[in-house]
């Protein structure tokens, strides 16, 4: 296969190729799942997974958007939620601990599933 090379990139130092090489598919999820919902900035969006590799892109792209993130990960992983601008809540809290009616949108990256509906605004995604 044969490519334009603007089209290519350096993979980021000190990262295995074989991490590097899911950094644009980890990009391109998290930003179709905050494009599905079209959000006007302001808006506030609920991401469960918020420390794995689509998580930590989806809460950067809420930040980039103007939107009010919270993230949902383990104990171990406040300080890089909170570095990526979002709001955090332990994930032993469990999802239900967040206040109903509170987002506009939940990205469930953890698929915790039909319950998280609950703490979606009337008329959210």
């Amino acid at each position: 296969m044969v490519l334009e090379a603007e089209w290519l990139t350096a993979a980021p130092a000190g990262i295995p190729a074989t991490e590097a090489a899911t950094l644009p598919t980890n990009g391109l999820a998290a930003a179709q799942a905050l494009d599905l919902p079209t959000l006007p900035t302001g808006s506030s969006v609920l991401v469960t997974g918020a420390a794995g590799q689509v998580g930590g892109f989806t809460l950067a792209l809420a930040r980039i958007a103007g939107l009010h993130a919270t993230g949902i990960a383990g104990t171990d992983d406040r300080e890089f939620v909170e570095s990526q601008g979002a709001a955090f809540v332990p994930r032993s809290d469990g999802p239900l601990a967040v206040a109903p009616d509170n987002f506009d949108a939940v990205v469930d990256l953890a698929l915790i599933g039909p319950s998280l509906m609950e703490l979606i605004r009337d008329g959210g995604a």
